[in-house]
């Protein structure tokens, strides 16, 4: 098997690294590499997913590598402050499952106590507090050892240090640029790529990793009526910034009137980015939207070459992770790509609908709508991505049920958290709430957001830690 990447990407490189780790010595894997960057990697929003510790390790890649070979540092979370028209504030931290207790369901609990969630949750208090720790293991009764973190990243930072590992691995590399994509005879597959040096490169599978361009795919999507399906039209731009004097570990999300911005704190400066609908001085043009189907032919796009989500979460990079590891999973193995081809599209446009409705559901201003009072054309729609996120939110703000689909990316801690701190309202508590003593309830509850406010301080700032972590890491190399 003969297995072709295209792009100069973070898909391109994590691809690569992949499938050199994953396949036999009986194929064999190149990356055509285009001079310029993706200007579409912006879009990852320079944040990942808690589980892009274990992630990188089955890529080869380690915490103390990334930390001292780029400029990434450590997050707990987002903090959305002046969000939406109803200007919400609060900390989209990430958490390991909530404790039940008493049997009711933790949201439940404090629903019916009307506390606020973000108090419970040591990443969101210590990223207000400019502060981190790694989660200690084996201590369950500290409040630390609940809280998950990830990583910031620079989206060029981080392609160099991937690509220096793509150099050192047993894929053959192309520093050229794509001239035309030759098609086999009926138009369904890829035969060959044809580089500006005049080479032709011939494969029996192509990848492209290309980015918002879709070099590769989209030649196929002309002759397969699977054109990308633009949902809105947006301008990004990302700026350097002096670091912070005290850097948190959390992106800074903030809601302006004609736009949005991410403030991305790194090790040795801050990266702005900037959002729009309409276009300012030296912003990036982007459509936003997903194809129908990622894999056509012997053609399969990764990461944002199939699907483009806005950047105020981390669904891009929880995509990405998706997307390889699936490939991973279903790489052919011979000609006859069908059975594999029809199950990546599937579980492929499952995860871009629950991204999607995860990013949606953090502007979505209907909470305070009764269903009955929604517009015909809003309770008339069927569009599968909105029937999902309508159902999922009208089942919180009837009864506060946290509706979990098969495989999501975002776990219900995630919407638990999001749904507390749009204030989405439920009309109705469970029962089961009212039937407990509400006095215990109530000290168990202070002792453990005593426990978090008593910890948080103890922990010491971001920037220190990391300094002493770095020069603890370097020393026992």
């Amino acid at each position: 098997m003969k297995i072709v990447i295209y792009g100069n990407s973070i898909a391109a490189y994590l691809s690569s690294i992949a499938l050199s780790k994953a396949l036999d010595e009986g194929s064999k894997v190149s990356l055509i590499l285009p001079k310029e960057q993706s200007q579409s990697d912006m879009l990852y929003g320079g944040s990942t997913s808690p589980d892009a510790y274990d992630f990188h390790l089955s890529l080869g890649i380690s915490e103390p590598e990334l930390l001292l070979k780029t400029n990434s540092a450590f997050s707990f979370g987002t903090h959305y402050s002046n969000w939406t028209d109803k200007q919400l504030r609060w900390v989209q931290a990430f958490n390991l499952p909530f404790p039940s207790h008493f049997g009711a369901e933790f949201h439940q609990i404090l629903l019916q106590q009307k506390e606020n969630l973000q108090d419970y949750l040591f990443g969101a208090q210590a990223s207000l507090q400019g502060r981190f720790a790694h989660p200690p293991q084996n201590k369950p009764a500290l409040p630390l050892s609940r809280a998950e973190y990830a990583y910031h990243f620079d989206a060029a930072s981080i392609a160099s240090f991937l690509r220096e590992r793509v150099s050192q691995s047993k894929v053959t590399v192309h520093s050229a640029e794509l001239d035309s994509v030759e098609l086999t005879q009926n138009k369904t597959s890829v035969k060959s790529l044809r580089l500006h040096t005049g080479e032709t490169i011939n494969a029996d599978f192509f990848i492209d990793c290309s980015g918002s361009e879709r070099k590769v795919i989209a030649k196929l999507q002309q002759h397969a009526d699977c054109a990308f399906e633009v949902k809105s039209n947006m301008y990004f731009s990302l700026e350097d910034r002096d670091i912070a004097e005290s850097p948190r570990p959390c992106i800074s999300a903030t809601g302006h009137q004609s736009h949005w911005q991410c403030e991305v704190p790194l090790q040795n400066k801050r990266q702005l980015l900037r959002v729009s609908r309409q276009t300012f001085a030296n912003a990036e043009a982007f459509q936003l939207g997903h194809s129908a189907k990622a894999w056509l032919g012997n053609c399969v796009a990764i990461s944002h070459a199939a699907a483009l989500l806005s950047p105020h979460s981390n669904a891009s990079y929880r995509l990405l992770k998706r997307d390889i590891e699936r490939l991973l999973e279903l790489i052919p193995i011979h000609s006859d790509m069908d059975m594999e081809r029809k199950e990546y599209n599937r579980r492929y446009l499952l995860d871009v609908d629950h991204a999607g409705i995860f990013c949606d559901a953090l502007f979505d201003t209907r909470q305070k709508l009764d269903k009955d009072e929604m517009p015909a054309t809003a309770r008339a729609q069927d569009n599968r991505a909105d029937a999902l996120l309508n159902r999922k939110i009208e089942q919180f703000l009837n009864r506060g049920l946290l509706v979990n689909y098969d495989l999501e990316p975002f776990n219900l801690e995630d919407w638990s958290i999001m749904h507390c701190g749009m204030q989405r309202e439920p009309r109705r508590r469970d029962s089961l709430c009212s039937s407990l003593n509400q006095n215990t309830i109530a000290l168990e509850l202070n002792k453990m957001k005593e426990a978090i406010s008593i910890l948080v301080p103890k922990v010491p700032p971001c920037d220190a830690y990391t300094v002493k972590y770095k020069e603890y890491l370097k020393k026992k190399s």
